[in-house]
């Protein structure tokens, strides 16, 4: 697979970044069996992607342990995130905390369970709920925890643009992170990123399943709890629609769904990241063809 420089970093990666919030399990997703879950990761890296995002909060735990066991040895840019914590086993226990100190002790444990002596790309993964720490402060331990060699680059992660905006007044931010996927449309943290050389990554780029071969599921009784969401947002039918049509398109060029769709996010969507994961081995090696297709994007922006 074919590799991108990464705005603003010294970084070569593919376009494809495989994302391990899934194989983390619960309280998000059901939870794969350990070596399932270790096989996809080695998946990924045997169609030639080569980055790989995480966060602990990701299986409160568990995604960076299974992670670490599985890269032991191998070449890859690893990304991952701060100041969430949980105090109970499910969603609601966790907030966040993007204080100096908590941000040093999370990355110490992120270290230790990826088994890595540095992170390449170190995102803060929410802003505070209730902001009580100065984004100048949260930065600023970024930058310091650079100075000492713990982390290469940084960015944030589920900023507005007005908060990336806030962000960017302090430091050079090299990425932001946020939910997309074709469905969403213009927004303007895409826009802010590529006027200012920043990588925007987009995860949740299939729109958790609805843009793949699921689109026609009930995702309200998906025993997933993030699949089970998007069956409550507002554009749900006229979503589901959409991927009908693209899922036509897609067939009559005899590629998948989820290759279309990426394939259109990387050329043709100001999108330098796609985010993907999967619990399915298979799935993930599906996508080592998605940057040889050829297709015009007004036949896919018509759909949109």
């Amino acid at each position: 697979m074919e590799k991108i420089r990464l705005a603003k970093t010294e970084l070569y990666v593919s376009p494809i970044c495989y994302g391990t919030w899934e194989i983390g399990g619960m309280p998000f997703f059901q939870t794969p069996e350990r070596d399932k879950a270790i096989r996809a990761i080695h998946a990924a890296l045997d169609i030639g992607i080569n980055f790989i995002d995480t966060a602990p909060v990701y299986g409160f735990g568990r995604s960076e342990e299974l992670l670490g066991q599985a890269i032991s040895g191998r070449e890859v840019v690893l990304a991952t995130k701060c100041g969430l914590y949980w105090e109970g086993n499910d969603v609601d226990s966790i907030n966040a905390n993007n204080s100096p100190q908590f941000i040093r002790k999370d990355l110490e444990g992120s270290l230790k369970r990826l088994k890595r002596e540095s992170i390449d790309i170190y995102q803060v993964h929410w802003p505070e709920f209730e902001k009580k720490t100065p984004l100048e402060e949260t930065i600023g331990a970024l930058e310091q925890l650079k100075h000492e060699g713990k982390i290469r680059y940084y960015g944030v992660s589920n900023f507005s643009s007005e908060q990336l905006k806030e962000a960017m007044l302090y430091r050079d931010i090299s990425t932001l992170q946020n939910r997309y996927s074709i469905l969403m449309g213009h927004t303007d943290e895409i826009a802010l990123c590529d006027g200012r050389g920043i990588a925007f990554m987009a995860y949740s780029p299939l729109h958790r399943g609805l843009l793949t071969n699921q689109f026609d599921n009930n995702f309200s009784e998906s025993q997933d709890p993030m699949v089970r969401r998007i069956s409550e947002e507002q554009d749900y039918e006229i979503n589901k629609a959409k991927a009908r049509e693209l899922n036509r398109i897609a067939k009559s060029h005899g590629v998948s769904l989820p290759n279309l769709v990426l394939n259109y996010m990387i050329r043709h969507a100001q999108v330098k990241i796609a985010i993907v994961g999967s619990k399915n081995p298979s799935h993930i090696t599906e996508l080592g063809k998605v940057l040889e297709i050829n297709i015009k994007p007004d036949e896919i922006g018509g759909v949109l």
